[in-house]
């Protein structure tokens, strides 16, 4: 567990509260936190990080055949690189992407069951924002 976040890159940041207000709407029988593909739009475990092959398609790709998402450039090959490329995090951070992952990266962070809603995860994620920016300030 992590009691202290860096900081975010501010690209980072921007793209995370896209993905925050798109999870913010998305219905929740098109998301499921603890399933990788199973016939979603999605397709990685995390759900969220699927989700963004479908906000940031100039950059992420989903890979049917490893069942995952890629950066265009083909240079990651799981959702946790991927997380790490796009939203300037390092590898430990990724894990708020996994269900009860949360407290692995920071004790005061809600955590996210595999039956987590999108806009659970969502406020999950602005917390996360607020704890990387309140660390750094401190």
């Amino acid at each position: 567990m992590t009691t202290e976040l860096p900081s975010l890159p501010d690209l980072g940041k921007a793209r995370l509260r896209q993905l925050i207000a798109y999870l913010r709407v998305l219905p929740s029988e098109q998301f499921d936190f603890g399933v990788v593909i199973e016939e979603r739009a999605c397709g990685t475990v995390g759900c969220a990080m699927g989700h963004c092959a479908i906000l940031f398609p100039e950059l992420v790709r989903q890979d049917w055949e490893w069942f995952d998402v890629r950066t265009k450039s083909n240079r990651s090959s799981n959702y946790r690189t991927v997380a790490s490329e796009l939203f300037g995090m390092c590898i430990q951070e990724t894990n708020i992407f996994s269900p009860l992952g949360q407290r692995l990266v920071h004790d005061k962070l809600p955590e996210c069951r595999r039956k987590s809603t999108p806009s659970q995860v969502a406020a999950m994620l602005e917390t996360f924002i607020e704890l990387t920016e309140t660390e750094v300030r401190a």
